[in-house]
Parts: C-alpha cells; sequence; structure tokens
C-alpha cells in the first residue's frame, strides 16, 4: 500500500475571507507578522487562507487539493500547496489478448494387429500358442501353426497424435489517468480547521481513504480512484483433436519370410479360416493406411484487466 506523507510548517492562526484579513492576533510574534499581512504568500501575493476546510474525520487524510491530468504528463503541487500526498489512477482501456492455436502435423501412425491362431475354423476352438503382434513397420511376423485352421485379427487402431502450439500475444495496459492530491502547509483557521490558499480547486478541497468509503457529510461529493490493476487477459488452453483412422490389410503367406507370394489377404476384426499344408511356417505382414487430420481446439482470448485497491476521494465541490 502507498504510504501517506505531509509535511507540517509552522502553524499560524488567521481568520479565514476572501481578502485574508483580520483574526491574526496570536500569542506569538510569527503569527502576529503573519497576521498583520493578511495571510499572503509575500513571494506571490497569493492568500493562504482564502477559506476553512471542514474538519477531516478520523482516519482520512486531507484536506488536499486535486489535479486530473494524463498518466503521461509531469504534475507538480504548486507553491501555495507544496506537498504531494498521493497519487491515484483511473480509466483503463485494455485490449484484448491476441490468440492462436495450430497444429502440428500428426506425428506416428496405426497400431499393431493382433493375429490369434485357432485349432478350429470358427475361432471357438483353442488358441494355439500366445497372439501374434504384426506392426506395419515389420515386413513380415512368423510365430504362426501349421496346425491352425482360422486365424483371429483384430483391428489396427491410430497411434499418432499431434503438437499444439499456442501463440499468445497480451497488450500492456496502464491508466489513462491520475489525480495528483497536494496539501498545504498546516496553517489553523480560527475555528480550528485548516486553512486553504485562493488558488484554483474545481473539486473543492478533498480528503482521501483507502477503500470503497462513504463519504462524509461535509465532503458529499465522492470520486473513486485506484492503485492497481487486475490483469487476467490470457488464451484458453490449446489442443489438437482428431479424426484420426486406420485402414490396412493383412497378407498371408506359407513362410515365415513371407515369400513368394501371398496366400491371400486376411480380413480384419474377424475370423478368418485358413488351411495350411504340411511343413508350411505361417508368416504374417501388415499394410496399414492413416487419415484423417488434426484439428485445433481451444486458444480464444479470456480474461479482462480491471482496476482494483480503490481509494475514496470526497470532495466539498465538483462533479
Amino acid at each position: 500500500m502507498r504510504s501517506h506523507w505531509l509535511v507540517l510548517g509552522s502553524v499560524l492562526i488567521f481568520g479565514c475571507g476572501d481578502d485574508g484579513g483580520g483574526g491574526g492576533s496570536t500569542s506569538t510574534t510569527d503569527a502576529s507578522s503573519s497576521s498583520s499581512s493578511g495571510g499572503a504568500d509575500e513571494s506571490t501575493g497569493t492568500n493562504l487562507c482564502a477559506e476553512c476546510a471542514p474538519a477531516v474525520p478520523p482516519e482520512w487524510i486531507g484536506p488536499v487539493l486535486t489535479t486530473v491530468a494524463i498518466t503521461q504528463v509531469t504534475v507538480e503541487c504548486p507553491p501555495e500547496v507544496p506537498n504531494e500526498v498521493d497519487v491515484v489512477r483511473d480509466r483503463l482501456e485494455p485490449e484484448a489478448a491476441t490468440c492462436m492455436c495450430e497444429c502440428g502435423e500428426p506425428q506416428g501412425g496405426c497400431g499393431p494387429v493382433s493375429a490369434t491362431y485357432h485349432d478350429a475354423m470358427g475361432c471357438d476352438g483353442k488358441a494355439i500358442g500366445k497372439p501374434v503382434e504384426v506392426t506395419a513397420d515389420m515386413a513380415c511376423v512368423g510365430g504362426g501353426s501349421e496346425a491352425a485352421l482360422a486365424i483371429e485379427l483384430t483391428n489396427t487402431e491410430p497411434t499418432a497424435t499431434c503438437t499444439a502450439t499456442p501463440t499468445t500475444n497480451i497488450p500492456t495496459v496502464s491508466f489513462k489517468d491520475k489525480l495528483v492530491a497536494c496539501a498545504p502547509d498546516s496553517m489553523a483557521c480560527e475555528d480550528g480547521g485548516t486553512c486553504i490558499p485562493d488558488v484554483p480547486h474545481p473539486m473543492g478541497v478533498c480528503i482521501m481513504k483507502d477503500g470503497d468509503e462513504t463519504c462524509p457529510a461535509a465532503y458529499p461529493t465522492k470520486h473513486t480512484w485506484y492503485r492497481q490493476i487486475d490483469d487476467t487477459r490470457g488464451c484458453s488452453m490449446c489442443t489438437c483433436g482428431n479424426d484420426f483412422a486406420c485402414t490396412g490389410t493383412v497378407d498371408l503367406f506359407a513362410t515365415d519370410d513371407c515369400a513368394p507370394d501371398a496366400i491371400g489377404p486376411l480380413n480384419l476384426d474377424a475370423c478368418n479360416p485358413v488351411t495350411f499344408n504340411k511343413g508350411d511356417t505361417p508368416g504374417l505382414a501388415l499394410t496399414a493406411e492413416l487419415t484423417g487430420t488434426c484439428t485445433p481446439n481451444g486458444g480464444e482470448s479470456m480474461g479482462d484487466a480491471v482496476p482494483e485497491d480503490p481509494v475514496t476521494v470526497c470532495c466539498t465541490a465538483g462533479a
């Protein structure tokens, strides 16, 4: 939280008015001298006690005079109210995040086919040996039995994936306006309030407090400014979906080197009756093709930038 500070000068007692005169009698020589000059700044001729500010409630900071400017402009407190108490900000114009989601080329292919040799033509008999895994990158897979009367094959499944590549650009954001609060050196009015010099202050005399507060009756006009920005802008998660499918065939050979010619193609996800000759050493070869594409999902702009940590500025006038 920003610290607040206020430089206090010598406490002088004045009667407030347009001419700054009267009420200058005090028990100190300095005060009497200042009073006799009408409470004026000798270097500028400005009446330093043109009005008396209402009492400042406990836990509030003030009284202050305020200036509103765009953030880029340098604002310095004038000599009549030389103490910068605080700078708060407002007006955000955030741009949405720019998002993109892309998918790379498919990596991988089709999974293996499991081939089980059976001793009955309907594949309801006893399995002969363990299932054999047949992959597309293997030229030939042996391990079959000449005693088999059927071969049961499962379908090959896609194993390919696509890599998602997100692109995110979040534009910088900052407050467009700022309010600079300046306080005079403390000079007491006859009623115990603080003297306000004769300088332009269209918002009136103001007080400040962190938080969203209700303004006291003496300072009825409320303005809300802020200290921080809550920036949640970003992009939703980028992922890649796909509609991959595998098509292909498994060719059956009488030898485990898959030569010279195939006995015939076998159907995937089916029980295939077969006949071998004595001495055959069956071999299988898979030809598979991956079809389909990757589809990017997500990568949508989301979130916002909003002001946070409010500061309530209550003033005697202004809009």
